[in-house]
């Protein structure tokens, strides 16, 4: 397809793009105000939270990052996907890269799959998990699991070695611990992620009509629109 027409006909992607990275960044600014992290992050003592409304919010910020991923990353073709499909959905994805991340160099944080995977995925690795667990099949070091808890520093315990935590916030470092196929510990770096979704909000900025008034600090959010149909 002409990149010229597909260009032309870029503005619900374009809108959609808006409506993510505004979301995430609503949801961060949610996170942040939530009682558990003004609870950890006000105290220079060793805090523990067992409030789930943060990890409510993260899993909704995960989620969100794998939509903004399936836009620009596209995947192999889908069974029942026409050619004439999925070489539209391939073109569009290499142009909405060449307008929002030719001059980003790095969205590692905002589309690394395997942490996002251990959200999206939560039952079947808790599955394999617990069913290594009680077979006896898996050489487990640590000794406590930690669950939908949120701690202020990760030397709470005496070993962080010692410990599997499984949806776990660090609130002094923003790292969300998961725990991946393997059975391992991994983290996600929320402040990377924040990072990235603002460069690319600023990028998208510049091409949707609903900008940002001169001298405003405040995000404006995405509108519904019309779209006329050209033939």
């Amino acid at each position: 397809m002409n990149n010229e027409v597909l260009n032309r006909n870029l503005t619900i992607y374009r809108n959609e793009i808006w409506a993510i990275t505004n979301s995430i960044l609503s949801l961060r600014d949610r996170l942040l105000a939530s009682n558990a992290l003004i609870l950890c992050s006000d105290s220079e003592n060793n805090i523990i939270s067992p409030d789930i409304e943060p990890h409510e919010i993260i899993s909704s910020i995960l989620n969100n990052a794998s939509r903004l991923e399936k836009l620009f990353v596209i995947a192999n073709q889908r069974d029942k996907e026409t050619q004439s499909e999925y070489d539209f959905r391939r073109e569009r994805g290499q142009l909405l890269r060449k307008i929002f991340l030719s001059k980003q160099r790095g969205v590692r944080e905002l589309f690394k799959t395997s942490a996002r995977n251990s959200i999206e995925h939560f039952d079947e690795r808790i599955d394999v998990l617990m069913n290594k667990l009680i077979e006896g099949d898996i050489n487990v070091k640590e000794k406590l699991i930690l669950y939908n808890l949120t701690l202020n520093y990760k030397d709470y315990f005496d070993s962080w070695e010692l410990v599997l935590p499984i949806k776990v916030l660090v609130t002094q470092s923003l790292e969300y611990y998961i725990v991946n196929s393997k059975m391992e510990k991994e983290f996600i770096d929320l402040n990377k992620i924040f990072k990235e979704v603002e460069k690319m909000q600023k990028k998208v900025q510049l091409y949707v009509d609903n900008k940002f008034p001169e001298g405003s600090q405040d995000r404006i959010g995405p509108v519904g629109i019309f779209i006329p149909i050209k033939h």
